[in-house]
């Protein structure tokens, strides 16, 4: 790998870059392009332009599975990641504090988020808005936005599995509209898996 492209690959922050892309599709146009001996082989002809597609879809298909163990619910404009100050999300004793990190964002959002247990029993805990405490608003950057305020994983959360579901949006929400997470000022839904242990 010559020192351009690493550049361009840390540049690019784990995803394609325009100079990769464009080499990818030189490549495919050469491999596809069709010849006086290919023009008759009716399998060359049909097979040139679905490898063509396939690679155009792989490119522009959205990246899954990052850090943070979220998962996408809806549109997908941005990401959201995760972390248990003391611990792992998959076992978070009661006591720490869940950190949010936004990436991706073109424009100011706001960030409602509220966890809900997987089991039966229990009751949704919300983190934003609260009483007193609306929905912070992020601005856009270079760099992922770390929420200022931390989510003390308190008494409320009784050991067991929750999902934390976060809304961002161009104009705060209600409770119920963060609920129903429907509409154009929807800018991003995220889901995230977390247990709760005791300490």
């Amino acid at each position: 790998m010559t020192p351009q492209d690493e550049l361009d690959r840390l540049l690019a922050r784990g995803r394609l870059s325009a100079r990769r892309r464009e080499r990818i599709f030189e490549q495919i146009e050469r491999a596809v392009r069709p010849t006086g001996s290919f023009l008759r082989s009716r399998y060359v002809l049909v097979a040139g332009p679905l490898a063509l597609a396939a690679a155009v879809a792989l490119m522009f298909k959205p990246w899954l599975g990052r850090p943070g163990g979220y998962s996408s619910k809806g549109t997908r404009t941005s990401s959201i990641e995760t972390d248990c100050s003391g611990g792992e999300l998959s076992a978070c004793p009661r006591g720490s504090k869940l950190v949010f990190r936004v990436d991706g964002i073109t424009a100011p959002v706001f960030f409602q988020a509220y966890a809900e247990p997987k089991g039966a029993d229990g009751e949704r805990v919300w983190y934003f808005p609260i009483s007193g405490v609306p929905a912070p608003r992020i601005e856009p950057g270079v760099e992922p936005r770390t929420l200022e305020k931390g989510i003390v994983v308190g008494p409320e959360h009784p050991s067991g599995a929750y999902r934390v579901h976060v809304v961002l949006s161009t104009s705060p929400l209600s409770r119920p509209d963060v609920l129903r997470a429907e509409g154009a000022n929807i800018a991003a839904v995220e889901t995230i898996d977390m247990q709760v242990v005791d300490p």
